[in-house]
């Protein structure tokens, strides 16, 4: 099962790093996918983060994929499956529901260090498993059908269709990685402090 972790990750932290770690021993693969954030000045361009965090891995021995949503189709995605990669970077722009869906990806994996992030990924969580959700609702006779998601209900007569929704899995950051955070890494080195231990 591919999953998905979106994020500005400006910069990639250790933070990110063990979170990445930790979900590779839950799914499949684990798609890193940078967002593009119009809203955010970034201190690092989009292709400094993607080297940024392939090189994270690679010198960890371990082999990355590196794409992007404007060239990317499930065929493209898919590839991961026959390569010995399990962890593929994007950049995209937009909703993390849409990108997502494109990807083939079922869960999206948030890390929670705070209880005010807690309570923000819950909202967000609901969010995209509303946007996902997508019901559609006809009206039937007898008999049922089983929906693209697996799932069937039947109401007086009116059947209603639920497509799989995108669910969103919650890792909380180890106790020694709680403080960090990109916005305190971005700080730091604003006032050209030495951030190498905050970065893998």
């Amino acid at each position: 099962m591919k999953a998905l972790f979106p994020g500005t990750f400006d910069p990639f932290t250790i933070g990110h790093y063990d979170i990445v770690q930790r979900a590779l021993g839950l799914f499949d693969e684990v798609i890193i996918a940078i967002g593009d954030n119009m809203q955010k000045s970034p201190a690092y361009t989009l292709d400094e983060r993607v080297e940024m965090i392939k090189r994270a891995f690679e010198k960890k021995g371990i082999p990355v994929m590196v794409g992007d949503t404007d060239n990317l189709d499930r065929d493209n995605i898919n590839e991961v499956n026959h390569s010995s990669s399990r962890v593929f970077i994007i950049t995209y722009k937009g909703l993390t529901v849409d990108v997502a869906k494109e990807c083939g990806a079922k869960v999206v994996i948030r890390g929670v260090r705070t209880v005010a992030d807690y309570e923000y990924e819950r909202t967000m969580a609901d969010a995209n498993r509303d946007l996902s959700s997508g019901a559609e609702v006809s009206e039937r006779g007898s008999g049922e059908k089983v929906s693209e998601g697996g799932s069937r209900v039947m109401e007086n007569s009116v059947e209603i269709e639920t497509s799989s929704e995108i669910e969103t899995v919650l890792l909380f950051s180890r106790p020694e990685y709680a403080h960090i955070s990109s916005s305190l890494v971005r700080d730091l080195k604003r006032f050209d402090k030495d951030i190498s231990r905050f970065i893998p």
